[in-house]
């Protein structure tokens, strides 16, 4: 129910009320943040299905199959001994089922790059460009010129083609169309937004450390990440590493390093690793040695116990239903079982069963925050309406219209408010804002979870962590005229 996605739904939803859909919008001015084509695709997702989340959601569902698709494709071109194997991994990741289920950028670039490189493989250049020039659309053209490096350094000869720059240029043509057509519309926002803000800006923006990003892209990778060190231990696993050991390095070196030394650090941006880790672990052998096997079902075995006591405190607190407790509990022992068993596939299906039941929980706890908001609409007939004094680009109307499955009003000063509620409306406070003083206007309170504060774990583990709890909570209030 968080980050980026909020923006972006907000963006789409001007775009949905306003019938355009070249030039996203926020608060009602031009908006060059990003380029268009996440919103087309919750766009698409609410003219198939209507304004809802499941509208807004489906398209990176199907982006992840699509995803998994093409992961297969090359898995297969590689000769890799099990392309099914190297599929499921790459779908049974904490990363994977968080960017599949959320309406955000990753997935579609994640998408974009394997179909480039499966087009590629299969000896289809021009398609192959189309596609990249298609990724421009996503989250801009840095992501085509580092594939187009990345695709010289695993055949540097195609410079010598004249297929590769017939191919380039038509890439380039496509991706650059949408860019020029909003620079000569809206020059003077495109170049401040796009170019100096999202751009330049992040070069003078410290965002993490090189540890904490492939730190975090490595807990992404839970729960098998843990078995790139068992196959890196292997020396057969090795042997067949070797063997597509330059496709590997072209895949990922390039971007990888760009990444890895750019300020802005966050561990997202490598979330494109995430199907060449899979290709790598669907190749160990997981007919392991007694001593690796012996302290692999060790780490596991801590790591399950661990979280399933969170989950146990989670449930005990009434965050989760007991229901995700059973099917962890059967879907961990599942996971050691294939271990001790050198399963493989059961491995596979079992983190799988796992990343969805982690991410089940997160929603249960995050459609909590929304529970008063909804309550109160199902009990009233009344158009709402958000008070937004501060135009943040983090707002949260569109969620909360997808949620509600209508379009929210947004009012913007005080006299449009007390317009608003003197004929019949309600309005939603935010727990920063003032209630018009009226002894004729009546609020209820909206509990919801604060903006930034992280989960308290630690107390939860010691003393539990109950719903209204005054450290992780803050109050909107819903607020009408009384008759």
């Amino acid at each position: 129910m968080t980050g980026d996605q909020k923006v972006y739904l907000s963006i789409a939803l001007e775009m949905f009320e306003k019938k355009n859909w070249m030039i996203p919008s926020l608060f009602g001015e031009p908006n060059f943040l990003k380029p268009p084509f996440q919103y087309w695709a919750t766009l698409i997702g609410w003219k198939v299905f209507g304004l809802s989340l499941f509208g807004a959601l489906i398209p990176s569902v199907l982006a992840l199959v699509g995803s998994a698709f093409f992961c297969s494709g090359i898995a297969k071109h590689l000769k890799l001994k099990n392309p099914s194997l190297a599929t499921l991994f790459f779908s049974a990741t904490l990363g994977s089922m968080t960017y599949g289920s959320t309406a955000q950028m990753e997935i579609w670039v994640v998408f974009f790059i394997l179909a480039s490189w499966w087009a590629v493989l299969v000896e289809r250049l021009f398609l192959a460009y189309l596609l990249v020039g298609l990724m421009a659309w996503v989250k801009g053209p840095l992501y085509p010129a580092l594939w187009t490096i990345s695709f010289l350094v695993w055949k540097p000869r195609s410079v010598k083609r004249l297929e590769f720059w017939v191919s380039l240029l038509v890439g380039i043509l496509i991706g650059l169309s949408w860019y020029l057509l909003a620079a000569v519309t809206h020059h003077e926002e495109m170049m401040r937004q796009f170019f100096y803000v999202e751009n330049l800006g992040k070069l003078n923006t410290h965002q993490g450390t090189i540890y904490g990003l492939w730190g975090e892209f490595f807990a992404s990778l839970l729960p098998w990440a843990a078995f790139i060190l068992v196959g890196a231990l292997q020396p057969e696993t090795r042997s067949r590493w070797k063997q597509n050991l330059r496709f590997y390095c072209s895949f990922a070196i390039v971007s990888a390093v760009f990444f890895t030394f750019f300020p802005y650090r966050v561990y997202s941006y490598l979330y494109f690793l995430t199907p060449l880790a899979a290709m790598l672990v669907s190749e160990v052998d997981f007919q392991l040695s007694r001593k690796i096997k012996f302290i692999a079902i060790g780490f596991y075995g801590v790591l399950f116990i661990s979280l399933f006591a969170v989950i146990h405190m989670l449930q005990l607190s009434g965050w989760v239903g007991i229901w995700i407790e059973i099917f962890f509990i059967f879907s961990s022992s599942l996971f050691l079982f294939g271990l001790m068993k050198g399963k493989s596939t059961t491995i596979a299906l079992a983190s799988l069963l796992i990343v969805t039941l982690v991410r089940i929980g997160a929603v249960q706890i995050g459609e909590q925050d929304f529970s008063g908001l909804k309550r109160y609409v199902s009990t009233q007939d009344q158009k709402i309406a958000y008070f937004i004094e501060q135009k943040d680009i983090w707002h949260e109307y569109g969620l909360v219209s997808a949620i509600l499955q209508k379009p929210v009003t947004r009012l913007y000063d005080q006299s449009s408010v007390s317009q608003f509620l003197l004929h019949g409306g309600a309005v939603i406070f935010q727990d920063d804002q003032s209630v018009p003083p009226s002894s004729s206007i009546q609020c209820t309170n909206w509990m919801r979870l604060k903006k930034r504060a992280k989960f308290p774990f630690e107390r939860l583990m010691t003393k539990g962590v109950k719903w209204g709890d005054p450290e992780i909570m803050r109050r909107y209030q819903i607020c009408f005229q009384s008759t």
